[in-house]
């Protein structure tokens, strides 16, 4: 198992500057190589009660400099049923994931990481928050 995981995991080292630069490489060269990578644009679980956490630029400045289409995916009810916050409550249930069209990255450059980036968390939002509406009713 841990040969697998060596092969499909590529870890992060928040902490380190170039270790972060190194794992970002290793995921642009992977998107080169056609295989798909899934980055979290949060970096961590949620474990507040928003919606969504900033995002970091990572899986968007990967994205484009690949030159590859952003598969946007929004994961639903993960927050009830694999709460961080409540980690033993595990219930059963139904986890949803909601695909958007891809978001072509070719021809983008650095710069329009911050518009990828609102676009993207526009879109998630969307979805989480009609979850949400649903939730009250």
């Amino acid at each position: 198992m841990g040969w697998i995981i060596r092969k499909l995991y590529i870890t992060v080292d928040r902490k380190d500057k170039a270790a972060r630069l190194r794992s970002m490489d290793r995921m642009v060269q992977s998107l080169r190589d056609g295989v798909s990578v899934f980055l979290c644009p949060e970096g961590t679980r949620n474990k507040t009660n928003r919606p969504l956490l900033d995002f970091h630029d990572g899986a968007f400045r990967v994205a484009i400099e690949a030159q590859v289409p952003l598969a946007v995916m929004t994961i639903i009810h993960s927050d009830t049923l694999l709460s961080p916050l409540h980690p033993i409550a595990l219930m059963p249930g139904r986890i949803e994931c909601i695909w958007e069209h891809p978001i072509e990255t070719s021809g983008m450059t650095v710069q329009d990481v911050p518009r990828l980036r609102e676009t993207v968390k526009i879109l998630m939002l969307k979805h989480l928050e009609e979850v949400a509406r649903l939730r009250q009713k």
